[in-house]
């Protein structure tokens, strides 16, 4: 059988890491049969034997031209995407991964709630795209858990059929020697529905100047020059920057507790990490929370 493995809208963010995982695992033990789409972003220090590259198919109907092509030149059986939408409607095998938070979620206050009203509308619209955009006629649907399943297939409901769930697979990862002084950990990359942003005005407005517990965020140094100037410093925030993803369990079991304030999910790993490994939890009130941490 000869699989194609599309990752051409795996561009940013966990998508484009979750690619690179899959290829650094593949390329341990390549096979002849695999064949790749790659997104013009990608930077790898070794390659695949079988690939093309190209613009990401949202943008561009040549890229899409591009992979139906290749994907019928090199006689296809099976093709997997990892992050839908595909953009394209395959002829053969096709197997979607649906993992985009805003594409699953019927929440669309929430972006009137995070953005500008020019951003938001922009933002609603091609969410509707991307909807509109993916293949019909796959052969499975896979998703990260029950809920974002059942939220997205109560509007798509002849996917239900053609639809289940995989959990992600996390390990608690070997000790490293990290700083241990990490009191209260607020676990989130700095997009919009992470609420990172949201939980530092938060506490900006209510913690006493002389609040004397330590708040560790997790953010690249251009994202917090721009939040503490826009809002304010305070003594007791503490940017430990980027941190490499095997750490992440070793940051979670340090912490004395871990603030979880993002507003939508799919499936989120470090929510998996820290119940793993035992942390104290704070978490936002959201379905997807509840899935993984009980009602409580």
């Amino acid at each position: 059988m000869r699989i194609c493995v599309n990752f051409s809208v795996n561009a940013v963010g966990g998508g484009k890491y979750h690619a690179y995982k899959f290829l650094h695992q593949y390329l341990l033990n390549p096979k002849d049969n695999y064949y790749f789409v790659l997104n013009n972003n990608h930077e790898l220090s070794e390659w695949p034997p079988n690939y093309i590259k190209v613009r990401s198919p949202a943008k561009s109907l040549n890229a899409r031209k591009q992979i139906s092509h290749y994907v019928k030149t090199n006689r296809i059986d099976l093709v997997y995407t990892m992050a839908g939408p595909s953009y394209v409607n395959f002829s053969c095998k096709h197997v979607i991964g649906l993992s985009n938070a805003w594409l699953l979620s019927k929440n669309h206050s929430l972006l009137f709630q995070l953005f500008p009203l020019h951003k938001a509308l922009t933002e609603m619209f091609r969410i509707k795209w991307q909807r509109l955009n993916i293949d019909r006629t796959a052969s499975m649907y896979i998703f990260q858990s029950i809920t974002s399943l059942e939220e997205f297939t109560n509007d798509f409901v002849f996917m239900r059929k053609k639809s289940c769930v995989v959990e992600n697979a996390h390990f608690y990862s070997k000790e490293s020697n990290l700083d241990p002084d990490i009191d209260i950990a607020i676990m989130g990359s700095f997009y919009a529905h992470k609420g990172i942003s949201d939980i530092y005005e938060y506490l900006y407005y209510n913690l006493n100047d002389n609040f004397n517990r330590k708040f560790s965020f997790f953010v690249p140094d251009e994202a917090w020059k721009k939040i503490t100037k826009r809002i304010g410093r305070k003594n007791c925030f503490i940017n430990m920057g980027i941190y490499l993803p095997e750490n992440e369990a070793e940051i979670l079991k340090q912490a004395n507790l871990v603030i979880l304030p993002s507003f939508l999910e799919t499936v989120s790993g470090t929510a998996l990490n820290a119940g793993l490994v035992g942390a104290k939890v704070f978490a936002r009130d959201t379905a997807f929370n509840k899935e993984i941490f009980g009602q409580k």
